[in-house]
């Protein structure tokens, strides 16, 4: 029974543990996302392709046509 007893404690600690380390984690590795509606860019809900210019501009082609985002 203290066999039990200690094994489920140390388990119960290691459990803790591994916790901490995902939560401190998820700080550090989120992204900053923006998400824009079609209606703020009056432009299609589907996009086909994707091209960055060398400018850093990007052109986005859509069901409406192509769109331009310079962030």
């Amino acid at each position: 029974m203290i066999t039990f007893i200690q094994s489920y404690w140390r388990y119960c600690v290691l459990l803790i543990i591994l916790s901490c380390q995902t939560i401190e984690a998820q700080q550090y590795g989120t992204p900053l996302l923006s998400n824009f509606k079609p209606k703020d860019y009056n432009g299609g809900t589907q996009n086909w392709a994707v091209v960055q210019d060398h400018r850093g501009v990007l052109y986005v082609g859509n069901n409406v046509g192509v769109l331009e985002y310079d962030g």
